[in-house]
């Protein structure tokens, strides 16, 4: 998990350091490489129930930006995380 971690936070700058301890507070037997996905889309399906986002058209496109984002980082992570574990 340490390494996982540290890609998303430290290497890819995509997450807070607040971020990363509600991370480390989250138990489950797989990767959490998933979860700043998540929050990005309850993000987006909020902004769409608030108005702040004007159509579903625009609301899957952002969708598609995070889905794409997190395939670039998983990859990322898995490509660079040789020799340590890496839950993934």
């Amino acid at each position: 998990m340490v390494c996982e971690l540290n890609m998303i936070d430290q290497t890819a700058g995509m997450i807070t350091k607040t971020e990363v301890k509600y991370l480390d507070l989250i138990s489950t037997p797989h990767g959490k490489w998933w979860i700043p996905f998540v929050w990005a889309c309850n993000l987006v399906r909020a902004a769409r129930r608030q108005g702040r986002i004007s159509d579903n058209y625009l609301m899957k496109a952002l969708l598609d930006v995070c889905t794409v984002l997190v395939f670039i980082t998983y990859f990322f992570a898995s490509t660079t995380c040789k020799g340590e574990r890496c839950n993934m």
